[in-house]
């Protein structure tokens, strides 16, 4: 009986403390974008990753209604894991199009900071830019 109580009392006590800052935090956010518009407030969390805003344009540019993606980039960089970063930013950026786990399911390859010709799947098209010193492709899979 104590154990639960205490878990109790003890998240209680971490959402009072935290509470107040959250409370701040979400303020100053909302005061800092109350200028953008709709359209911008949708896009404008892309501005804060690793990975330049441009590249997801580019991506966005190159996806048709419907198409499934598969997500290319290193492992780890000495700043963080590279791919969790560009997995976690397409995953969102690029709805409503559906990322898949294999490069096998996807109509197209979204590579960031690596090759696509290294995977093992042929491609239709591969299109490419250079931004800030990054390469991302977009290979349309046969």
């Amino acid at each position: 009986c104590a154990l639960p109580i205490s878990f109790l009392v003890v998240a209680l006590g971490s959402v009072a403390y935290s509470l107040p800052r959250t409370i701040d935090l979400l303020g100053a956010t909302r005061r800092a974008d109350a200028h953008l518009t709709p359209a911008q407030r949708a896009i404008d969390w892309v501005s804060i990753t690793t990975i330049p805003p441009a590249v997801v344009a580019f991506y966005r540019a190159h996806l048709r209604p419907g198409d499934r993606f598969y997500v290319q980039a290193p492992n780890t960089t000495a700043s963080g894991d590279l791919y969790n970063t560009v997995f976690g930013v397409a995953r969102f950026a690029l709805l409503p199009h559906v990322p898949v786990a294999r490069p096998g399911e996807a109509d197209v390859v979204v590579s960031f900071d690596d090759d696509p010709r290294t995977l093992p799947v042929r491609y239709t098209s591969i299109a490419r830019i250079t931004s800030e010193g990054q390469t991302a492709s977009v290979a349309r899979v046969r």
